[in-house]
């Protein structure tokens, strides 16, 4: 117990810097998950929206390559007194309004087809198809918020962070419920009330950045084009988002197997993604911050408070993660009856989410662990590495092991999060042995 007291104590100074990220976090959990218990007892809705979401977040990663690139590189050059780093957000920011009007033409005429690809169940695809619609319309705004708030955080502007973020996940609820539960526009209502709320969101990340930042996003800030900064973001992001991308895809190719299992399967599987977030999030909260301090630390050449840094981090995340994962387990049964209770047999869906949760437990070990060394390895420079670990594991894990253990061997959802789970254990242990090696501190990227 002294230790831990000891370890937070030590770290006292970067939770309180990360506060306002972590209730960002976890604000946005409890509104999603008080969104799903708003369309639970319509199966259908729930499954067309978590078929949507699996599409959607493939082809989102795009606008990541620029966010992570740039706020990776901001910390590093601020740490190192560069002051070409102006540049940045002009390159960002632009990138990001191109891939957003790409995203949204994708979205808009190839979502059908996406959707009789994953073998999704045919009563579920118009819904599916009307909500992809109407989020494809708005995606420019979230784009372009992407890029501001990675400026805004690479500023440790937090609290605004906080503040919008509250503010416009209470307003996606709020909306939500109008439309579905006043004017009864069904999943309609949903998107509607989501894109509303990042249109709202672009409007004050904008308001903020330039009340607080004032750095220009004209377009003649890109010229003449800076190439050799471009490449070194682009490449940071790009290794993030190809591993994130081959992760999506994996994860849209098991739940082309978990559509063969029928709808409550699927819902399953999409509510357990949304609950395990609370085992996750403070890592998540925690490390979007820290990364901004480690950065500055490469910057300077203090390799070794970087490396104490990310060590306290991923102890910390485990001591609190795994006691909400343990959590979950023990209110399983009971969070599962009400939400499968218009299911063919609720009983049976509530124990197999038990079931699910309890393997998840391990599951969350590795995925905290890899929140944090993902992100960490990444801004001390070996993002090739980390993108190789990823994708080989996941498609020998994820997909070999959900069709090993899944369809082979029978066990369907169980086997899937079988899979899951021994990809989730072999990355954090390959990324640990990769972080306590320390090539990364000869990185050249500062």
């Amino acid at each position: 117990m002294a230790k831990i007291k000891e370890l937070f104590r030590r770290n006292k100074t970067t939770l309180i810097v990360s506060l306002p990220a972590l209730l960002e976090q976890i604000i946005a959990t409890i509104i999603s998950n008080l969104g799903q218990l708003m369309i639970a007892y319509d199966q259908v809705m729930v499954n067309a929206i978590v078929q949507a979401n699996t599409f959607y977040n493939i082809i989102i990663v795009a606008v990541n390559i620029l966010a992570v690139g740039s706020i990776v590189m901001i910390a590093r050059m601020r740490g190192a007194k560069d002051e070409g780093a102006e540049k940045i957000y002009a390159l960002s920011f632009y990138t990001n309004v191109i891939f957003g009007l790409i995203i949204s033409f994708v979205l808009i005429f190839c979502s059908d087809f996406a959707f009789h690809l994953m073998k999704v169940d045919p009563t579920v695809i118009p819904s599916a198809n009307e909500y992809i619609l109407y989020i494809a319309c708005f995606v420019l705004f979230q784009a372009m918020s992407s890029s501001l708030a990675t400026f805004l955080r690479a500023y440790k502007k937090n609290r605004i962070l906080t503040w919008v973020s509250a503010s416009t996940a209470l307003l996606n609820l709020g909306l939500g419920a109008l439309f579905l539960f006043v004017f009864k526009m069904g999943i309609v209502g949903m998107a509607l009330a989501l894109s509303i709320s990042r249109v709202v969101a672009f409007i004050l990340y904008a308001y903020y950045y330039w009340k607080e930042i004032h750095i220009s996003l004209s377009i003649k800030m890109m010229f003449p084009f800076p190439f050799k900064l471009y490449g070194k973001m682009f490449s940071i992001g790009l290794f993030c988002v190809i591993e994130n991308l081959s992760y999506n895809f994996a994860n849209l190719i098991i739940l082309v197997a978990i559509n063969g299992y029928g709808i409550s399967a699927g819902n399953i599987a999409g509510f357990v993604n949304t609950l395990v977030v609370v085992a996750y999030i403070f890592a998540s909260g925690l490390i979007q911050e820290s990364q901004v301090e480690e950065g500055e630390f490469i910057g300077e050449k203090e390799y070794d408070k970087a490396d104490l840094l990310v060590k306290d981090v991923i102890k910390m995340s485990l001591l609190i993660g795994m006691s909400f994962s343990l959590g979950l387990v023990g209110i399983g049964y009971p969070l599962f009856l009400f939400l499968m209770r218009t299911a063919e047999n609720p009983s049976a869906a509530a124990l197999l989410a038990v079931e699910i949760l309890s393997i998840d437990v391990l599951l969350e070990v590795g995925r905290i662990i890899n929140v944090i060394l993902v992100r960490s390895l990444q801004v001390a420079g070996e993002g090739l590495i980390v993108m190789i670990i990823g994708i080989f594991s996941c498609w020998l894990f994820i997909v070999g092991g959900t069709y090993l253990f899944g369809n082979y061997l029978g066990l369907g959802l169980i086997g899937c999060w079988i899979g899951l789970t021994i990809d989730s254990l072999f990355r954090a242990g390959s990324l640990v042995f990769l972080w306590r090696k320390g090539k990364w501190r000869e990185s050249k990227l500062s």
